[in-house]
């Protein structure tokens, strides 16, 4: 009789550490961390930090736009676009019309680009694609001589995007209410 009691006690508190284990578990749920966000000097969200180098001196953020996630690149001081030009004119001193240049890389996002000493917001329209004869273009805020004939696509100037946002740039979690009255303790580092 005494190896079955002890069975039974064993299979009895087998059963209650199980059940209370489980109890246990789904008392502590797991909270999702906060997003990080790319705010500017006033705490003013940029956009979701989608990836960022270690220095943190440059972010690949999402902004929405009109509805749509759009990956700007965010550095400590300024908007940027990366190595090449952006926007693209039939001018010889980039104004009127604007293009975008087509490449395989816009496949992956909406078709934008940031350049001229305002960090202006090109919105392309992959539609329009076509071979133009190109005599300037903007290679970050300064106007360059070129001549060619690439594949573009129409743009529209959508925003300065210095007049929206006052570097410098820096992190901080969604929902921190203390981002811009800080003095930058979430800030990028100098």
């Amino acid at each position: 009789m005494q190896p079955v009691k002890r069975i039974l006690q064993g299979i009895c508190l087998s059963v209650l550490i199980v059940v209370c284990g489980v109890t246990s578990l789904q008392s502590q749920r797991v909270k999702e961390p906060p997003a990080v966000m790319a705010v500017d000097a006033l705490g003013k969200e940029i956009g979701t930090v989608l990836k960022m180098d270690f220095s943190l001196q440059r972010m690949q953020v999402a902004m929405e736009i009109n509805d749509t996630l759009v990956p700007i690149l965010v550095r400590k001081d300024r908007f940027s676009h990366g190595a090449r030009p952006i926007a693209y004119f039939s001018s010889d001193d980039c104004t009127g019309g604007a293009y975008l240049g087509s490449s395989l890389d816009r496949l992956l996002g909406p078709p934008v680009g940031v350049a001229g000493p305002r960090a202006t917001l090109y919105w392309g329209y992959p539609e329009t694609q076509q071979l133009r004869e190109i005599a300037s273009a903007l290679l970050g805020s300064e106007c360059t001589g070129f001549v060619g004939n690439i594949m573009v696509m129409d743009a529209d100037p959508l925003m300065d995007l210095a007049d929206q946002f006052v570097p410098p740039f820096g992190i901080a979690s969604a929902g921190d209410e203390d981002r811009g009255r800080t003095g930058g303790r979430s800030r990028a580092r100098d």
